[in-house]
């Protein structure tokens, strides 16, 4: 029922002005129909005299003190409208009450009082209708039919008293009609009482509409500057009050500390215990930086497990006392999920000075926290301008790797994923390397991390996709269709799902089949969303993409994932590879993993195979493929192109680098 509605809703529609009159005038209404009772008490108690002097009397009372209850509840109501009293249900009860008590006595007047004359009958009927009249103030929709009424009673009741032609029959029917006119001025009461207190709950909906309005408003504004998860507040609101606080020093003089904190092995408790276990961490770990901080201080959560204290008034003595007290406040053990864990936190100090900005402030104490880093985490460091250099040099850094992923300067590599038994290549990895514009390559280790702490893996990992796409394009004469080529999927800023879909989109636009792509995660990228990981697992493999499980082992829920995701694959990391032959447990990891993929329909990779002794062992476990500097490092795709074409290395000249140690594939 789309047009329909209540009377509240329409009432709320309408401005308060307009519902504030709507007050006024009903119960100006009211009262003017309520105060005409006393003078018509007194002259029917004069006028009429075949009723006792007591009846009379009484009657007078009565009707008095109806009016003043009447009158004294309909001001009391008016008062508790318009100063938004919690008692305006209260006093509707009164006013619903006191108007029924009003409309009694006029009734009673022809009860009790018996008017035997035509001209006392009249009188009576007179009252009435100037009663009835009153109410036309209150809404003009009754008017017509009260109009309609005084027509229909009083001028042939006039007519006929003028005319003085009075038969037996006209005081009873005149008094009949005045018995049926003083019922239809009862429901017109009720009518005047609906409309004050319709005007009242449109006023209470709109005040409770305003009033949630106003809380909806609150909650938006404190979400907009804190931190959900901790209600610290966040980056914004911490920028804003740096500003201030700034500007206040800058005017006033006097110091200012701010403190860069980050939690040192946050990371391994996210990664193995799960996410909410890390927001419980998180949660811990701010309960703890509250009970360090004073009551002017300013704690606030940037984002992850970083974190910031703005400290006003504070010398260097006290803002290393305040850092190094929250420094300890992380020796005891955390008890996370049932699990007791070691955490602890790293400090970076930066001071106000004359000419620094509140962006300096915050730079230097970032380049402090970083030193804390640097020296082995768990310290306290306060910047000074030594830092000033290895600062510039960082953004440098970073300046440089941005500056790269325009330029298109990084390339994609390949490294074969080989059938152990016939050493034929079945698939290739695609891995980043850095062409500098001198010629010179930069591997991996060099500046994959900085871009990870810097947010451009994600940036990388698309481009080295892209160039992975074509360059299984161009080979597809060469290979057949199951041949794949796998890139790697990096867990940064964004999570799983949306990595996934952004990778399936791309190969749709540029038209790569998902057959011939496939993709590499990590147990990290994994655990924190594992529901929503899961389901764009199955979309994508539904669609063609192959997905293989990286790095398996170095994690602690790894072999319970195994289980639960949709994979292809998995990758026994290479650390175990190279360790079978000195450490039994290495040797009993790849093993199980083998022995847990079979069973699971997947197929095992053993990457990091660097001698023949060490692909005796995968083979005799039963891998499906090995990847390793036996038979290949990384190389560029025009070079493995002519392998496909002529021949791999080791098949016209033996094994490539029998007996060589060096990075294993993951790292390389």
């Amino acid at each position: 029922m789309s047009g329909g509605g209540s009377p509240h809703a329409d009432l709320v529609s309408l401005s308060s002005g307009v519902r504030d009159e709507m007050v006024r005038r009903a119960a100006l209404s009211s009262r003017a129909l309520v105060l005409l009772g006393p003078p018509g008490a007194v002259v029917l108690a004069i006028l009429v005299d075949t009723a006792p002097l007591l009846t009379r009397i009484a009657y007078a009372l009565l009707e008095l003190l109806t009016v003043a209850f009447t009158v004294g509840c309909l001001t009391a109501l008016i008062r508790a409208v318009q100063s938004h009293s919690a008692a305006t249900r209260h006093h509707e009860r009164l006013s619903t009450l006191a108007l029924t008590m009003a409309a009694l006595p006029w009734p009673l007047a022809l009860v009790m009082l018996e008017p035997t004359s035509a001209e006392e009958i009249y009188l009576c009927l007179l009252f009435c209708v100037a009663a009835g009249a009153s109410s036309l103030t209150a809404t003009a929709a009754y008017r017509p039919f009260f109009l309609a009424l005084v027509m229909a009673n009083l001028v042939p009741t006039t007519v006929i008293i003028a005319s003085g032609q009075l038969s037996p029959v006209v005081p009873q029917l005149l008094a009949a009609m005045a018995v049926l006119f003083v019922g239809i001025l009862y429901v017109s009461w009720q009518m005047i009482n609906r409309t004050i207190l319709e005007a009242i709950g449109g006023r209470i909906i709109e005040e409770g509409l305003t009033e949630q309005l106003s809380e909806a408003n609150a909650r938006l504004v404190h979400r907009a500057t804190h931190d959900d998860l901790t209600g610290l507040a966040n980056r914004a609101l911490f920028r804003d009050v740096l500003e201030r606080r700034l500007q206040a020093v800058r005017q006033d003089g006097g110091s200012l500390a701010l403190l860069y904190l980050d939690l040192d092995r946050f990371k391994v408790v996210n990664d193995s215990l799960g996410h909410a276990e890390g927001d419980a961490l998180l949660r811990a770990a701010t309960d703890r930086l509250r009970r360090c901080v004073r009551a002017d201080d300013l704690l606030a959560r940037l984002g992850g497990d970083e974190f910031t204290l703005l400290a006003p008034g504070a010398d260097v003595d006290a803002a290393l006392h305040l850092a190094e007290r929250v420094r300890s406040s992380f020796d005891p053990e955390f008890l996370i999920g049932g699990y007791r864990t070691v955490v602890t936190v790293s400090v970076g100090v930066a001071m106000s000075a004359p000419g620094r900005s509140a962006t300096d402030l915050m730079r230097y104490a970032d380049a402090a926290l970083y030193e804390a880093k640097d020296l082995g985490r768990n310290r306290v460091v306060l910047f000074d301008d030594s830092m000033k250099d290895s600062l510039s040099s960082r953004l440098g850094r970073e300046n440089e790797l941005r500056d790269a992923l325009a330029r298109k300067e990084f390339e994609a590599w390949y490294q074969p994923l080989v059938d152990p038994r016939s050493r034929r290549i079945v698939a290739v990895e695609a891995l980043a390397r850095w062409r500098r514009p001198d010629g010179e390559i930069v591997a991996p280790g060099m500046f994959l991390p900085l871009m990870a702490e810097v947010g451009l893996t994600t940036e990388l990992d698309e481009e080295i996709a892209r160039q992975a796409r074509a360059w299984r394009r161009s080979v597809s004469p060469l290979v057949g269709d199951q041949f794949r080529v796998f890139t790697n999927v990096t867990a940064g800023d964004l999570p799983l799902e949306a990595l996934i879909e952004l990778h399936v989109d791309a190969a749709e636009h540029d038209g790569t089949p998902l057959r011939w792509v496939g993709i590499e995660i990590t147990e990290q990228a994994v655990v924190s969303h594992p529901r929503a990981a899961r389901s764009a697992l199955e979309s994508a493999r539904a669609q063609g993409l192959s997905v293989v499980l990286d790095d398996v082992g170095t994690g602690y829920s790894s072999l319970s994932l195994i289980r639960t995701l949709p994979l292809d694959g998995l990758k026994i990391d290479g650390s175990f590879v190279q360790g079978m032959g000195q450490d039994p447990t290495d040797a009993a990891v790849v093993a199980s993993v083998v022995a847990l993929g079979r069973r699971l329909g997947l197929h095992v990779t053993a990457e990091g195979v660097e001698t023949e002794d060490e692909l005796a062992v995968v083979v005799a476990e039963g891998v499906s493929t090995a990847q390793g500097y036996l038979f290949s490092r990384p190389v560029p795709g025009d070079e493995l192109a002519g392998w496909l074409a002529d021949g791999t290395p080791w098949h016209r000249r033996g094994v490539a680098h029998p007996e060589r140690r060096g990075p294993s594939a993951a790292q390389a």
